[in-house]
C-alpha cells in the first residue's frame, strides 16, 4: 500500500455512535474505472463531553445592588464598597479600591 501524502491527510471531529467510512477508492479497475471501494465501520466513542457553563455574570441590577449575580449557578459576587452598578448593566469601579470578589477557582484550578 502506497504511504498517504501528508498534504491528503485531514482531521476531523466525530459525534458518537456507528460511521461506514471509505477507506480507499482503488482505481486500477479495467478501462481506468473505479474498481473495488473499500469500507469500514468505525464506532466513535465521546471522551470528552463538551464544556457546560457553569456561571454567567451580569452586571444588570438596581443601582445600590451589593452583589453580583450568577443567571447560571449559586456563586453571587459581592463587590466592594469603592464599586457600584449603574442600574444600566454597568459596573462602575470608583478610585483604586473598586473590585469585585468573585469566588475563587473561577478562572483558576
Amino acid at each position: 500500500m502506497a504511504d498517504v501524502a501528508d498534504s491528503d491527510q485531514q482531521s476531523f471531529g466525530l459525534n458518537g455512535g456507528t460511521h461506514v467510512m471509505k477507506l480507499a477508492e482503488d482505481t486500477s479497475g479495467a478501462n481506468g474505472t473505479v474498481g473495488n471501494l473499500n469500507y469500514f465501520t468505525l464506532t466513535a466513542t465521546i471522551s470528552n463531553p463538551p464544556p457546560v457553563l457553569a456561571h454567567r455574570y451580569s452586571f444588570e441590577g438596581a443601582p445600590g445592588t451589593l452583589l453580583v449575580s450568577d443567571f447560571v449557578g449559586t456563586a453571587t459576587a459581592p463587590h466592594s464598597a469603592a464599586a457600584a452598578i449603574t442600574g444600566s448593566g454597568k459596573l462602575n469601579l470608583l478610585g483604586s479600591n473598586g473590585y469585585v470578589d468573585f469566588p475563587n477557582g473561577l478562572v483558576s484550578a
